[in-house]
């Protein structure tokens, strides 16, 4: 595979030694940042030969050094990775299945489960953060969130299902409490909520409107007092205040995205810290949040140096910012310590339109993230 690292300061390749990039999904990466062990990447092809990749990478740099492969269904559209780092959930939206990979230490890739998602093109993925329950949204018909069991040894099995209070709940978030799901339903314009059970299957929504047109990108503040959402078509970024105990949605007030189309929304674990990527722009817009107040306020955009910018996600250092292009089949590694907006370092290329983009940390250091 093509491996080009392109801009800025990078003689070989190699940014400074600690916290390097743990990155990308329809890609996944874990990594142990404290010790010699390797650390792999798995990408995912949404585009032909919708393979999955693990590329073992270059401790210093982050970029990947070697690869091995696996054929994944037809058009990879996420994929997340355990808390252990044994397998990678991956949502095969063509084939309206859920895969689970099992991964080995060495990074070599097989394929343990394919079940039915129960959703018509299931599109991302997350987890419980209490529970060993995985949730999917999905992009095709009849609006439908799903929610699967997992088992000790890896595999899945289905455990409910809900239509969302609007269509096309491409887009999910979960409140950290483990107590509501969040769906930005596309065309419906709205954001669905979904009571959690006590089992953590889904119950029927309620839903608000979104403040715009076509909601893409959700997330939940890590105080659970604010929702983003980001309206694609009417390039808002919406704020809305939540109930913690009801999971309740007011608002939203709106804001300029600060960027054309944005697509999907990261936030650090702080919450001061929120990143747009816009998807015909070809930017990453930035804001700073006061968690108590939880007012977005615009710091400016960075050019994401490439084409169809779909993804955004830090690294678990948050020195490192990855943003999909999947247009132009490239990832954009940036850093977030060297002043007020993220800069650019380098560029990873040799995808097949990487659409998705999750972090997860290898098991020795923490013990587990679309689109």
């Amino acid at each position: 595979m093509p491996l080009a690292c392109l801009i800025g300061a990078l003689s070989s390749c190699a940014p400074p030694v600690g916290g390097a990039p743990d990155i990308f999904a329809g890609m996944i990466l874990w990594a142990n940042q404290v010790t010699t062990a390797p650390r792999f990447l798995i990408t995912g092809d949404a585009a032909t030969p919708f393979r999955l990749h693990a590329h073992r990478l270059d401790p210093r740099s982050g970029f990947p050094i070697s690869e091995t492969t696996v054929t994944v269904g037809n058009l990879i559209s996420d994929i997340i990775v355990n808390g252990t780092a044994t397998h990678a959930y991956v949502a095969v939206d063509g084939a309206h299945e859920i895969t689970a990979v099992r991964v080995d230490e060495a990074g070599n890739l097989s394929i343990q489960q394919s079940l039915a998602s129960g959703v018509l093109g299931p599109d991302m993925l997350l987890f419980h953060p209490t529970k060993d329950v995985l949730y999917s949204s999905s992009n095709g018909g009849g609006n439908l969130c799903a929610s699967y069991t997992i088992a000790s040894n890896g595999n899945i099995a289905a455990q409910s299902t809900q239509a969302s209070a609007g269509s096309q709940p491409q887009v999910i978030a979960v409140h950290p409490s483990g107590n509501f799901l969040y769906s930005a339903d596309g065309t419906g314009n709205s954001i669905s909520r979904f009571p959690l059970s006590g089992t953590g299957a889904l119950t029927a929504p309620a839903s608000v409107g979104s403040g715009g047109t076509l909601p893409r990108g959700l997330v939940v503040h890590p105080n659970g007092r604010f929702l983003y959402a980001v309206n694609n078509s009417s390039h808002t970024l919406a704020t809305f205040s939540v109930d913690t105990s009801t999971g309740a949605l007011t608002g939203p007030s709106l804001i300029s995205a600060g960027g054309t189309n944005p697509r999907n929304l990261a936030i650090n674990s702080e919450g001061t810290r929120l990143y747009s990527a816009n998807s015909v722009s070809n930017t990453v817009s930035v804001f700073q949040i006061d968690p108590s107040a939880g007012t977005p306020v615009p710091l400016g955009a960075v050019d994401a140096n490439g084409s169809g910018t779909f993804k955004v996600k830090l690294d678990v250092t948050e020195r490192f910012l990855y943003v999909a292009n999947g247009s132009s089949n490239t990832v954009a590694v940036m850093r977030t310590d060297r002043g007020t907006l993220p800069v650019l370092i380098g560029l990873i290329s040799g995808f097949s339109q990487p659409e998705g983009l999750t972090i997860s940390t290898h098991a020795e250091l923490v013990g587990n993230v679309y689109p």
